[in-house]
């Protein structure tokens, strides 16, 4: 393994490291919205991933990168098998990856669906009508029962498992 995959310690050299790759494999079995599968997208890198979190809304399967069972070695060998095998698959992965990174995940995109989201008024697309007999149905409010489970701060911060491509940390609010 040792002569085809490099593991390495925490980088600040990322950029360079993901202009270096052939391909970018992130077999995790649950990631939410991973900021280092961006980074591969805008690379132009051919990327695999798991069909698990958020991972399918970023990746479109056949079109900007390839998805594959979480927890399953087979369909994780037969997608990294498909991109080193046929070199006309990868080349359209890669177009399609970055166009689809600059065109979805540009800063001043992202921005823009934000600022509409801001600037949308509350209750716009709500029914009133279902919280007639809720109380203080003007304020909003959770119960401190509501069988949630705690909910954390997400910092961004440098990765050592991801060589510093960018993760979050997860600290409480609550002791």
């Amino acid at each position: 393994m040792t002569e085809r995959v490099l593991l390495t310690d925490f980088r600040k050299d990322i950029p360079e490291i993901m202009n270096a790759l052939d391909a970018f494999v992130m077999p995790s079995y649950e990631e939410n919205f991973a900021n280092v599968l961006l980074e591969a997208l805008a690379s132009g890198l051919p990327t695999i991933g798991t069909r698990s979190g958020g991972t399918p809304e970023i990746l479109d399967n056949g079109h900007t990168g390839l998805l594959c069972e979480p927890r399953s070695t087979t369909s994780l060998a037969a997608a990294m098998r498909s991109l080193l095998t046929d070199p006309d698959l990868r080349e359209r992965l890669r177009e399609r990856a970055r166009a689809k990174a600059l065109k979805e995940y540009a800063m001043e995109r992202v921005f823009a669906r934000i600022e509409t989201l801001v600037s949308t008024p509350a209750g716009t697309n709500f029914r009133l009508d279902r919280m007639r007999n809720f109380p203080h149905s003007s304020k909003s409010y959770v119960t401190k029962d509501s069988g949630h489970r705690k909910r954390g701060i997400c910092r961004s911060g440098p990765s050592e498992a991801a060589g510093g491509a960018g993760t979050h940390r997860l600290r409480s609010r609550q002791p």
